[in-house]
């Protein structure tokens, strides 16, 4: 005969769920929370993030509140420094993040049009544009009434209009590299982070007597050589 499983009220889950939305590892949560089945904690985070009906089994959500709202506010700061940011920039960016966050068991897939649009409708206040500099939506300007020019006049407005374009089309272009110089600085500073971030948690694993072995099947450190770093030795044990 085992014993009755101890029952929590909704204060508790509710306290749990906003614990690991916010941003809290799973594995602390249910540490305070023992008697919370970890399934029900993620099913309700679901729920609240996504605002989708609970399913048994139910995923937890991808990326969690604090990710989505640092991907948010990445995508206003480069906007607010006069950057156009497209779509494929913020499916690199998310891609970049869901895959250094699960570097245990890394994801076999990538985010796709279906996050980026439940994305966008968690944050109907981003406005995106693509490649060229055009808005995401746009409303169709009403027909202005075109003056009637004389032929010379008309080969004058022509050539000035290609020049104009030219000059546009060079600007977008000086715009779009840069945009993707600070795109790749920083997914390596990310990439920096994340290998700094492994680095110290093996420190500790050594320090606590974990045998290396088991240390590099947990935290496996990627080679220093991808997000620029020197090589470095070993710890001493």
């Amino acid at each position: 005969m085992t014993g009755k499983k101890k029952r929590y009220n909704a204060e508790e889950l509710e306290a749990a769920v906003r614990a690991y939305v916010a941003g809290t590892k799973l594995r602390e949560v249910h540490q305070k929370y023992p008697h919370i089945p970890e399934r029900t904690i993620t099913n309700r985070a679901n729920k609240l993030v996504n605002d989708v009906q609970l399913q048994k089994p139910g995923p937890a959500p991808v990326l969690s509140v604090p990710i989505e709202n640092d991907i948010a506010t990445w995508i206003v700061e480069m906007q607010n420094n006069g950057f156009h940011v497209s779509r494929q920039m913020v499916l690199s960016k998310a891609n970049e993040v869901y895959h250094a966050s699960n570097r245990a068991a890394p994801p076999s897939g990538y985010l796709g049009d279906g996050w980026l649009k439940r994305f966008m409708e968690r944050h109907p206040d981003l406005t995106l544009r693509d490649a060229k500099g055009t808005k995401r939506v746009r409303v169709p300007e009403s027909p202005k009434p075109r003056p009637v020019l004389e032929p010379s006049a008309k080969r004058t407005a022509t050539a000035a209009a290609k020049g104009d374009m030219a000059i546009d089309e060079k600007h977008a272009e000086n715009k779009q590299a840069m945009e993707m110089a600070i795109l790749k600085k920083t997914l390596r500073l990310k990439s920096i982070e994340v290998i700094s971030a492994t680095m110290l948690a093996r420190q500790k694993l050594v320090e606590a007597g974990v045998p290396m072995d088991d240390i590099d099947k947990m935290l496996p450190l990627p080679p220093a050589e991808d997000a620029g770093l020197p090589l470095l030795p070993g710890p001493v044990i």
